[in-house]
């Protein structure tokens, strides 16, 4: 049976609509984070090169600002342009919001203003602030000793348009982050054993990241 790509619009507004069971984007993966390039530039790919296979950690008294993590969009929604009739795409979608919960800490759910767009059929990915700065004494607070450490699960959700003007709302994507408080895991220059100058981080130092060394 054939089905048009502008039913399969409807057909995934309904079915958001009734519960959230099946929804077209999804947020799919937390991407092992990119070299940093020429000037430490964090250049990303439309799709996660590599993914994070470890539990990603953040060390609240080095780093510098939020907690972030390059996370994959996908769209599975195919293009509903057809050049017959002159119908244009309506199906990319256009993210305007995350939210964020949090367990394993008595953190404020939050939400977040982005601009991201996932064409239909394709993915892309993007650098989300997942944990303010603002949450980072409370959570030190709960940290007495360089020695102790908690699990922070993140929950987080992402809610936009599509072309068409219908909404949507992702289900919730989980995060289990490792947290500590001047674990000193994270408080060198990493260049200076090596007798190179560091140039850049990415995403940033005092978390999981990748560095280069020059």
């Amino acid at each position: 049976m054939k089905t048009h790509p502008l039913a399969l619009a409807v057909l995934a507004g309904l079915l958001a609509s009734c519960g959230g069971a099946y929804n077209a984007v999804a947020l799919t993966n937390v991407c092992f984070p990119p070299t940093p390039g020429d000037g430490g530039v964090c250049v990303l790919s439309s799709t996660c090169e590599q993914t994070l296979a470890s539990t990603p950690e953040l060390d609240v008294a080095v780093a510098p600002q939020a907690f972030q993590l390059s996370v994959q969009f996908d769209n599975q929604l195919p293009s509903s342009t057809n050049t017959a009739n002159g119908q244009v795409n309506a199906n990319d979608a256009f993210v305007r919001q995350t939210e964020m919960s949090y367990s394993g800490a008595n953190l404020a759910p939050i939400t977040t203003d982005v601009q991201v767009t996932v064409r239909t059929g394709g993915s892309t990915v993007e650098v989300l602030e997942l944990v303010p700065t603002s949450y980072y004494a409370a959570l030190g607070a709960l940290l007495p000793t360089a020695a102790s450490s908690l699990q922070l699960v993140i929950s987080v959700r992402a809610k936009g348009v599509y072309g068409n003007g219908a909404g949507f709302t992702t289900a919730w994507f989980q995060v289990p982050v490792t947290v500590y408080n001047n674990s000193g895991f994270f408080g060198t220059d990493p260049c200076i054993a090596q007798g190179k100058v560091l140039t850049g981080w990415c995403p940033q130092p005092g978390q999981t990241a990748v560095y280069k060394c020059e």
